[in-house]
């Protein structure tokens, strides 16, 4: 269709799948059918309210009738008083023998064809030359309530007026539904303008937030109602979003602080063993150090890919024995541990369990045993205990090691943080295990605090929520 291809078909067509429109369309549809459906309603209430009315005024003219209507061989008479009183209420009929002849006719009745008898007790619409009327014969009554014996009284009175009643409510209806919705759509219109007004706020600025302005929030004035709570959840979403992008940038201005120094060396040995020929125990001391900066960043790396990979993603949780994880990681390192005459032992009840990875739990914990071996010297003790706090397990790894100065504590789990930067790289620490088994015990819905006094030792503290 050529008159529906151009370009203001598809502006409607934009605009037509725009909320505030949509709103509208939807507003107009309800109000419409509610409008149709209470005209509808309101026209068949009236209807049946002036049916009853004529079959009620009806039944009691046939009554009255009945009692004065006198019989003299064949004559029928009517007073003229009860012939005006039903003449005001607009009621006309006929009184016929058995046979079907008429005996007398009244009121508008004198003018009308005769329409026949029906069934007793009835009522008909019928159209009766040019005037639609409603009929009623009434049920003979018992002896001494008829008029005579086999003698017929048919009533009728004209249905014109109840016509005109519901013309006249189709009209204003036509009229009034038309003009209801037109009100309805500007008022749909005018309130859907107001309550998206703020979204068209939000979208405008969130168009203008990008990663160079992640500190700028929406600040959306007003109440705090869905479209406020709205703004304040999105400036929540840019508030993580925007820490993410700093741990990030942070992350990777550490990393390549952390891969400096070995890089560095790694030069210097190639342009000291390139410098001026040198013998081979030499050339092999200057290779041993270039392995052995080599080493270090290959670790460095593979920390800090684990990270990122504990960042990212995580396993189903299953069930996991602490107790079995504890104690197979301290019979692995218990000959470490006598070898440095270290005493290492276990604290645990039979059976700890939680849900979770078991080689994220093993990962976790392994950290936390080699830092204290690492920080416990000879003659020390390690103590890993297990025990039941509400509905979670604590684990402490506590050594009895010269133990950690108060202003490091808060930074105990930043990533590439250390304690001593010369013992770190003398025992070949990465300042990134602390970290890694925070990252654990957060995705695990626990978490790790530390307890250390200069000279008293160190207790790393594992909360981690019980198994139902």
């Amino acid at each position: 269709m050529p008159a529906l291809s151009g370009p203001w078909w598809a502006h409607f067509r934009a605009r037509l799948h725009t909320l505030r429109v949509r709103l509208v369309l939807w507003s107009l549809l309800v109000n419409a059918l509610l409008l149709i459906g209470l005209g509808v309603g309101v026209g068949l209430v009236l209807r049946q309210i002036q049916y009853r009315q004529m079959d009620d005024r009806l039944r009691v003219s046939a009554a009255e009738l009945a009692r004065s209507v006198q019989m003299n061989n064949s004559q029928v008479t009517i007073r003229q008083g009860e012939l005006t009183e039903l003449a005001d209420r607009g009621v006309f009929g006929w009184v016929v023998d058995p046979a079907g002849k008429i005996l007398k006719a009244f009121g508008q009745a004198e003018s009308l064809p005769w329409p026949g008898l029906g069934a007793p007790a009835s009522f008909r619409d019928l159209t009766l030359g040019s005037s639609e009327v409603r009929l009623y014969q009434p049920e003979p009554g018992p002896p001494g309530s008829r008029i005579a014996d086999g003698v017929v009284l048919v009533l009728a009175t004209s249905r014109e007026p109840a016509e005109r009643t519901s013309r006249a409510v189709l009209l204003i209806l036509s009229v009034a539904i038309p003009l209801g919705l037109a009100v309805a759509a500007a008022g749909a219109m005018f309130l859907a303008g107001r309550a998206l007004a703020p979204i068209s706020t939000i979208t405008a600025q969130a168009r203008r937030i990008g990663r160079a302005n992640l500190s700028e929030r929406l600040a959306l004035p007003g109440p705090r109602d869905e479209v406020g709570q709205l703004a304040d959840t999105f400036d929540d979403m840019l508030e993580r979003l925007q820490a993410a992008f700093e741990h990030e940038r942070q992350f990777l201005a550490d990393a390549s602080h952390e891969l400096r120094t070995p890089l560095g060396l790694l030069r210097m040995q190639i342009d000291l063993a390139q410098s001026r020929p040198r013998d081979a125990a030499t050339l092999m001391a200057m290779v041993q150090a270039m392995g052995d900066d080599v080493d270090r960043m290959t670790r460095l790396v593979e920390a800090m890919l684990t990270l990122t990979r504990l960042e990212s993603a995580q396993a189903a949780p299953a069930p996991v024995d602490l107790c079995d994880v504890l104690g197979g990681l301290v019979s692995q390192l218990q000959p470490l541990a006598l070898e440095r005459q270290i005493t290492l032992a276990l604290d645990s009840p039979a059976e700890a369990r939680v849900l979770g990875d078991r080689d994220r739990l093993v990962q976790l914990f392994l950290n936390l045993l080699d830092n204290a071996l690492k920080h416990t010297p000879q003659g020390g003790q390690i103590c890993v205990r297990v025990q039941r706090t509400a509905a979670a397990w604590q684990i402490q790894v506590a050594d009895s090691g010269p133990g950690i100065p108060s202003e490091h504590l808060p930074h105990l789990f930043d990533r590439f943080y250390r304690v001593d930067t010369s013992r770190a790289r003398a025992t070949g620490g990465l300042g990134l295990g602390l970290a890694i088994a925070q990252t654990i015990a957060q995705q695990h819905g626990g978490a790790i605090t530390v307890a250390s006094d200069a000279g008293q030792g160190t207790t790393f503290s594992v909360t981690l929520q019980a198994a139902p």
